[in-house]
């Protein structure tokens, strides 16, 4: 299947409601009741290219899933930087437990099933899987040179977990800079889930203090922001799977089928009919993974000179107290 197949695929399914794209509320236009991306406004225009490569850096990821049949990925420069190879599939966690994060983060910005008819926010774009390990046991070190390795390859490089490090005032300047050095040098962005923990300040966080880092936040399905223990340094939110109102409050994305326990990767509800998909409860990262598509399927359409207008194109028109993702107004290729 070509891009323009699956292009024609994608718009004739987001007037409908076929498969498991009926679950993917977040996709969908705007007038159902709730809030959404309006992504599936975008795939008139575009569904993203091949040219534009988009790196994950998280933990293994399951390339044969049938969600990535028709992904673009650079095998040639996958990395696994714990195991040192370039077999990027899902490893055993120290707890015994198989690898869950990098297959559904992956999924939501690039997969693409017709089968299933579930969809990733840009399956045109090209694939750079990168695992790193499990996110407790990651240095800020190994971090970088991950970053590193992804910002040489790709315009486009998404931290799959929330950077928890916090390094203090003085030095996390110092780091910042240097990330800021890599990014600029490679003219690439990178995007990280915001923190989530009491005790990693952003005014002390590299990360957030980066200038060509996206700090992504949530909001619900009514568009109401989650309440996070430490809410500085969000540059735009994007829905996540909580909802204070109890109504479409989990997202459908694949899952690695060779875990005997599909609840040890965070999985609240296997879908029976078509295997290797879950409704799955999760925060900030799938948000992030979400704005990943969406400045992938922007940045491979339209030229954009810097980070902001990106931002702003990308956004919702109007004024609001949060910075919420809305593809409508990128479907005109400027921002407001």
């Amino acid at each position: 299947m070509d891009a323009s197949t699956i292009q024609q695929h994608l718009v004739d399914l987001s007037s409908s409601n076929k498969g498991l794209y009926d679950t993917q509320w977040y996709l969908k236009s705007t007038g159902a009741g709730f809030y959404t991306t309006n992504v599936a406004q975008f795939w008139g225009t575009g569904i993203g290219n091949a040219e534009f490569v988009v790196a994950l850096i998280d933990d293994g990821f399951e390339l044969e899933h049938p969600c990535f049949s028709f992904t673009n990925v650079e095998l040639d420069s996958c990395w696994d930087f714990e195991r040192c190879s370039n077999d990027v599939g899902p490893g055993l966690r120290f707890d015994g437990t198989v690898d869950f994060h990098g297959t559904p983060m992956a999924s939501t910005v690039l997969g693409f099933d017709p089968v299933a008819n579930f969809c990733g926010v840009a399956p045109g774009c090209t694939l750079l899987p990168l695992r790193l390990g499990v996110e407790s046991r990651v240095s800020l070190e190994a971090t970088f040179t991950a970053i590193k390795y992804a910002a040489e390859r790709a315009k486009l490089v998404l931290l799959g977990f929330a950077p928890d490090e916090t390094v203090g005032a003085r030095f996390s300047k110092i780091i910042a800079n240097r990330l800021d050095e890599i990014l600029v040098a490679n003219d690439s962005l990178l995007v990280v889930p915001a923190s989530s923990s009491r005790s990693h300040e952003a005014k002390h966080n590299p990360f957030t203090l980066s200038k060509n880092t996206v700090v992504v936040g949530s909001v619900d399905s009514m568009g109401v922001p989650i309440t996070l223990r430490n809410t500085g340094g969000i540059d735009i939110f994007a829905p996540s799977s909580h909802s204070r109102r109890g109504r479409n409050s989990t997202f459908t994305t694949a899952i690695n089928r060779g875990a005997l326990d599909p609840l040890s990767q965070g999985a609240d509800k296997v879908n029976k009919e078509y295997a290797g998909y879950t409704s799955q409860g999760s925060g900030t990262s799938v948000s992030a993974a979400l704005v990943v598509g969406c400045l992938a399927l922007y940045l491979s359409t339209f030229s954009v000179a810097d980070r902001e207008t990106v931002l702003l194109s990308i956004s919702e028109r109007e004024a609001r107290e949060t910075n919420r993702v809305d593809m409508s107004n990128a479907i005109q290729g400027k921002s407001k």
